[in-house]
C-alpha cells in the first residue's frame, strides 16, 4: 500500500496564504450562510469583509472582527466598496435633513425620470464607526 505524498481536504472556512513560506493556513470559520460574491480581509487581518447577495442596486456588506468573529457592521454598497485601510464607501437610503435638502435642491434644478432612487454615499471608518457624507447619487 502506498503512502500519499499530498492530501487535500476541502475544509470550509477562511484561509490565508503566506507567499514567503508557501504556507496555506486555515485560520477560522468566518462568513455567513447568505449568498456571497466575495470576501476580503484588511491588510493586517484584523477585519473580515463579506458581500451579501448578488442582486443589482444596493447590496449588503458585513464587517467582522477576525479574533472575536463579532460582526460590527452590516451596511450597504452600490458597485464597489472602495476599501482604503479601515474605511469603505457605503450606500444608504436613509437621509438626514442636510441630505434631504441637497436632494430636494438637486431635483428642483435637474429633471429626474420617475422611478429614480436617491442614495447617500458615505465613507465609513469601521475601526472608529465614524461616517462622513461624500455625495448623493441616484440609481
Amino acid at each position: 500500500m502506498c503512502t500519499p505524498l499530498l492530501r487535500i481536504d476541502t475544509i470550509p472556512g477562511t484561509y490565508v496564504w503566506y507567499p514567503e513560506t508557501g504556507e496555506l493556513r486555515h485560520i477560522t470559520y468566518m462568513g455567513d450562510d447568505e449568498e456571497s460574491a466575495w470576501a476580503v480581509f484588511t491588510d493586517d487581518f484584523r477585519y473580515f469583509l463579506e458581500d451579501h447577495g448578488t442582486a443589482p442596486g444596493i447590496r449588503g456588506v458585513s464587517v467582522s472582527r477576525v479574533v472575536t468573529r463579532e460582526r460590527i457592521f452590516l451596511v450597504g454598497y452600490l458597485t464597489d466598496i472602495r476599501m482604503n485601510g479601515y474605511t469603505i464607501e457605503v450606500a444608504n437610503l436613509v437621509w438626514n435633513d442636510k441630505v434631504r435638502t441637497f436632494v430636494e435642491n438637486f431635483m428642483d434644478n435637474n429633471p429626474v425620470p420617475p422611478g429614480i432612487e436617491f442614495v447617500t454615499i458615505f465613507e465609513l471608518n469601521f475601526h472608529t464607526g465614524e461616517r462622513r457624507l461624500i455625495r448623493v447619487e441616484y440609481i
